[in-house]
């Protein structure tokens, strides 16, 4: 049980919400109160990609990796959208409709392009 790394001050002071691995353990994944997602090259510790189009203040949202690691998601608390960033180019890719209430929960299946959400709705 020891601390085998870390980003120091990955959001700027702003709080923490998700952290997650991609499948192969070379990239991290961050997200904060910021509404900034911030992709991290594991290794190195420098950030590649700071996705933003999506708002983090109100609830604590997660952000994954889609199953195949090509593309990142996570929820608006503002629009309750998915929003999807290509993690190649950075580029925002797709904003998913669905719910009216906050998305709490986003699961992914790790072999399969299938994602389910849960919100309050």
């Amino acid at each position: 049980n020891k601390c085998i790394g870390s980003i120091i001050n990955a959001h700027s002071g702003a709080e923490v919400n998700s952290v997650c691995f991609s499948n192969d353990g070379s990239y991290l994944l961050s997200s904060g109160t910021d509404s900034i997602v911030r992709l991290w090259d594991w290794s190195s510790g420098r950030m590649v990609h700071a996705f933003q189009g999506a708002h983090h203040s109100k609830i604590r949202v997660p952000s994954v990796f889609s199953y195949d690691g090509n593309f990142v998601m996570t929820a608006d608390d503002n629009t309750y959208n998915v929003v999807v960033w290509d993690i190649r180019t950075g580029e925002l890719v797709k904003k998913l409709t669905g719910h009216n209430k906050p998305i709490r929960h986003i699961v992914v299946s790790p072999s399969e392009p299938v994602f389910l959400t849960c919100s309050d709705d």
